[in-house]
């Protein structure tokens, strides 16, 4: 897996390489040969890992393409994590799910951002308590469901696209 980030300092160029292999972002650009191999839409990844109980928001399902899948299993730790990328917003992250088999806390805004949001809000949406932090051009979204830590950063978003996105649970 090669992945490339540069700073580019022009502002046009000629481009003739498939958006699934290079990403072009406001200063810089995402160059990976493997990620056009294995793009898919959410819910074929969930469904051919049989997990049907996973609770995400609809944004994701219904504009973004995944990517890096992983699912870790192990006695007492079950790790779920991809990247998303949504094509027509600009917008890409990165979604971890964990569970300890038992109910946890939230970890607190400190731990999940290190500190240095610039605002957080709590939302309740259908009955699931969700906090959106920000921090410059990224958000986190964060939620718990059925001993399930959710935890989304989503990048090149507004704190209000970000709490958008949160809303489609």
């Amino acid at each position: 897996l090669i992945s490339i980030a540069i700073p580019v300092s022009a502002n046009v160029f000629n481009i003739d390489v498939p958006e699934n292999i290079l990403k072009i972002y406001e200063k810089c650009f995402d160059l990976d040969f493997e990620r056009g191999k294995q793009n898919k839409k959410l819910s074929v990844i969930l469904s051919e890992n049989e997990l049907d109980d996973i609770v995400l928001p609809l944004y994701l399902y219904d504009h973004c393409e995944i990517s890096d899948f992983e699912k870790i299993e192990k006695k007492f730790l079950s790790h779920i994590s991809f990247n998303f990328s949504c094509k027509e917003d600009n917008i890409y992250g990165r979604a971890r799910l964990d569970s300890m088999g038992t109910k946890m806390d939230f970890l607190n805004g400190e731990t999940l951002v290190n500190g240095r949001y610039e605002e957080a809000k709590q939302l309740t949406i259908n009955g699931i308590n969700v906090i959106v932090f920000s921090e410059n051009n990224s958000c986190v979204i964060v939620y718990y469901i059925n001993d399930v830590e959710y935890n989304i950063v989503v990048n090149g978003v507004t704190f209000d696209k970000a709490a958008e996105i949160a809303s489609t649970l």
